[in-house]
């Protein structure tokens, strides 16, 4: 809260102090200051603050301006420290000590908060922001009857504090008296000249809580009106229109939007979203392409859209190139890096992620960012040494963050120290009463110990401490199936599906816990009533199949899914699914057409595309799905997936040559592509092979393991075994085996670079590993050669 100080305590402050020259050139310089923090312009003011500091460094009055601008820019952290120095010099600063009880406040810190609201309190007691702030924590902690009448004594002084109003406001809500809450509300807006965002984002609150979607529309387009450059609120509204079933209308109301505020980045990404749900990658990155600017965050939009389509061969060089990029300013450079670290760390590329985490901590070494996710990447390697090294820190920088404090926690649970992590599990609690994952971290703790009883018993008192919360039943029915009490779970979920907003989630996982249980019926029924509330449910409509057809119940299945495909007839994944379940049922004809419709829907979406190759290959087609990949790629000259798909095709069908010269015109545009750098690899080790071919092939093996995929090592080891590099091809393609076990490819593979080196115990293994292959196995291409080198390996003995 902003405060403009009065002349009189530079006065007394001069008076203690006598009036030297310095000290009238400083208070010349505090007036000065001030006089900038009333314009508003709170970076200059900030630097006249800290040249009265260099003067005198124990000026509390500086450090109180200080705070106060790092508040407005919305850095507590900052204004925390400044607050803090203004106690230290100045104990009785009434001020400094509301402030930091009211930012320890918003951090949900109740016993720093409580601990300062004291000390002002007892300067006075009768200050109207040392009452506000007391019925924020005594709300806080849910005693209404304290915070109550703190609240009701503000109003007395001051009808028209807002927030006395909405603390009132929200104890009525939290009463259940939603009419008392409105009519609170609705009076403090009927005195505003100007509506307030506060108070009508409260009536949006009740509205929504009343299930008034009407109301909740009007206040969030009245909110729009005010806040005109708010991305949220659009998105808000996006949310509202879904809920009430305004399913064409929502996304239409983002594009008017869009139309209105072209550079809102957010608005703009939710549309990009919404085309990724339907499977539709190119509208999304067009979506992105129209944005007016090709701002860092559009191209990391970009990145993330490409991710999360599991394109990470296109995300990893878009994020390279943004890295890359002088121009990219610091907090875009980070968001790279990590969004890098997280595909890495999806890949099991453990060492790249490090390497991306550790150019960030090294340019910043309190980086609590990244050396978070340092630690948890080290905690997945099991090198907890390495992990508690970066908690730690990570927990002393940010003191008041639960989710820090609860890494540290967990990484001194899995190195063995319970005792210290239930410790600070105990401490979360007791400073953040309303954090939901201290109470399942220490249920985890518990059963990590096998103390179920105990397990349950954390959960039950989050359950009580949160009452509204979901996370902490889904915990206690996870543990109840996991200890097979069974009913217990479900009379969990049962309560927890009563709720409106809790009802989706729940329904979701008593479907899951009837098919492990292996009741098919109680699961589709569980399904289909959460359907019927949700059609949109993803989840819901591939659990109900499942049950279906786990049940044993195919055709009830394919009815299913026809039905929706026909209510549906612009919705690619109905179409998919109608064709999945179709072939199930050995219609293979409707199964086509099934998928043909969902790939005419979707033009770029790669699983029917590839099903469709499968059943055609199978049925001895080939031809039919080459002509398929190359009309797909007429239409669409820049889509990979069928590029790539007519490059398999090719090699399948003989024609090495033209295969060959698909994946070069792949990679002539995407020379990042992993995929079509691992097929053209292969083929040129077998096909007119030379020495610069494997040497070509090498290079590109070695790029195509970047992907993390076991197959890449095991080509990029048969290309080294061409060339008689040995050693290395073994180490490559026993890491392929460790993943793919059994595969007779790269069993071969192992065996012809074992039977190559001579060596007796190796000639051995080599000829245990192709003995049980050779028996069940001949279907495999290389099945000729494994035969003859079996029978080499045997003569030998």
């Amino acid at each position: 809260m902003k405060k403009i100080l009065l002349v009189l305590p530079i006065v007394i402050y001069l008076f203690l102090f006598g009036c030297t020259s310095m000290a009238e050139e400083r208070d010349a310089l505090m007036d000065k200051a001030l006089r900038l923090e009333e314009s508003g312009n709170y970076a200059e003011a900030k630097e006249t603050a800290r040249k009265i500091l260099e003067k005198d460094p124990n000026f509390p009055l500086a450090y109180l301006l200080l705070g106060r601008c790092e508040m407005e820019a919305k850095n507590n952290d900052g204004a925390t420290v400044h607050f803090i120095r203004v106690h230290e010099l100045a104990p009785n600063n009434l001020e400094a000590l509301e402030n930091l009880s009211r930012i320890f406040l918003l951090k949900d810190n109740l016993a720093k908060a409580e601990e300062y609201a004291t000390k002002a309190f007892a300067l006075s007691p009768a200050s109207t922001e040392v009452k506000i702030i007391r019925a924020g924590i005594f709300m806080r902690k849910k005693d209404y009857v304290q915070a109550k009448p703190l609240l009701e004594d503000v109003l007395k002084a001051d009808p028209n504090n807002e927030e006395a109003l909405i603390g009132l406001a929200t104890i009525a809500i939290n009463a259940g008296d939603m009419e008392k809450a409105k009519e609170l509300l609705k009076n403090a807006l009927s005195k505003q000249q100007t509506p307030s965002s506060a108070v009508l984002s409260m009536l949006l609150n009740v509205a929504v809580q009343q299930q008034d979607l009407a109301s909740a529309e009007g206040y969030t387009k009245r909110l729009i009106e005010i806040n005109p450059k708010d991305e949220l609120l659009p998105l808000q509204l996006y949310n509202l229109y879904m809920a009430a079933g305004k399913k064409q209308e929502a996304p239409q109301m983002l594009q008017d939007y869009l139309q209105k505020n072209p550079a809102a980045t957010a608005v703009r990404g939710r549309l990009a979203e919404l085309s990724l749900t339907r499977g539709n990658l190119a509208e999304a990155m067009e979506m992105l392409n129209k944005a007016p600017e090709n701002t860092p965050a559009i191209r990391l939009l970009r990145a993330s859209v490409l991710t999360h389509a599991g394109k990470v061969d296109e995300a990893i060089p878009a994020l390279r190139e943004i890295i890359n990029d002088p121009k990219t300013d610091a907090e875009n450079l980070e968001t790279a890096r990590i969004g890098l670290a997280n595909i890495f760390m999806q890949l099991n590329r453990f060492d790249e992620a490090e390497q991306e985490l550790g150019f960030l901590i090294a340019n910043d070494p309190k980086n609590a960012r990244a050396l978070f996710m340092r630690g948890g990447l080290y905690f997945t390697q099991k090198k907890y040494d390495k992990a508690l090294a970066d908690l730690e820190l990570v927990a002393k920088l940010e003191p008041d963050d639960p989710a820090a404090q609860l890494g540290l926690a967990d990484a001194y649970n899995a190195s063995g120290n319970h005792e210290q992590a239930e410790k600070i599990i105990l401490h979360i609690i007791q400073q953040y009463p309303q954090y939901a994952q201290a109470y399942t971290t220490l249920a985890n703790l518990h059963m990590m110990r096998n103390k179920p009883d105990a397990a349950l018993m954390a959960l039950s008192i989050g359950k009580k401490a949160i009452p509204d919360d979901s996370e902490i039943p889904l915990a206690e029915a996870d543990i109840l199936s996991g200890l097979k009490r069974y009913d217990e779970a479900k009379a969990v979920l049962d309560k927890l599906a009563a709720t409106k907003e809790h009802r989706v989630v729940a329904l979701l996982a008593l479907g899951r816990i009837e098919l492990s249980q292996g009741n098919y019926t109680a699961a589709a029924k569980t399904y289909n009533t959460l359907i019927k509330e949700a059609p949109d449910n993803a989840e819901a409509v591939e659990g109900y199949i499942q049950a279906l057809v786990l049940g044993k119940k195919p055709k009830e299945a394919l009815s299913f899914t026809e039905q929706r495909a026909q209510s549906r007839p612009d919705d690619p994944m109905a179409a998919y699914l109608y064709a999945e379940t179709a072939l199930l049922n050995n219609e293979q004809a409707k199964g086509e057409k099934a998928f043909l419709r969902a790939l005419e829907l979707d033009p770029l979406w790669e699983q029917p595309l590839t099903r469709l190759a499968q059943i055609y290959t199978a049925s001895k087609r080939l031809n039919a799905a080459v002509t398929l990949a190359q009309s797909q790629l007429q239409k669409h000259p820049d889509a990979l997936a069928p590029a790539v798909l007519l490059g398999i095709l090719l090699e399948q069908k003989g024609d090495l040559s033209a295969a060959e010269a698909q994946y070069r015109q792949i990679l002539d545009k995407h020379k990042n592509n992993l995929l079509a750098s691992n097929n053209l690899s292969y083929l040129l080790s077998r096909y007119k092979t030379t020495p610069e071919r494997l040497k070509e092939a090498e290079e590109l093996a070695t790029l195509a393991t970047s992907s993390g995929a076991p197959a890449t090592f095991d080509t990029l080891g048969w290309v080294q075994y061409l060339q008689g590099k040995n050693a290395d091809a073994e180490q490559n393609v026993r890491k392929a085996l460790e993943s793919i076990k059994d595969n007779p490819t790269i069993s071969y593979h192992l065996a012809a670079i074992l039977a190559a080196s001579g060596d007796q115990k190796k000639l051995e293994e080599a000829e245990k590993i192709l003995t049980p292959i050779i028996a069940n196995r001949t279907d495999f291409p290389q099945s000729e050669e494994a035969q003859g080198l079996l029978k080499k390996l045997k003569a030998k003995q």
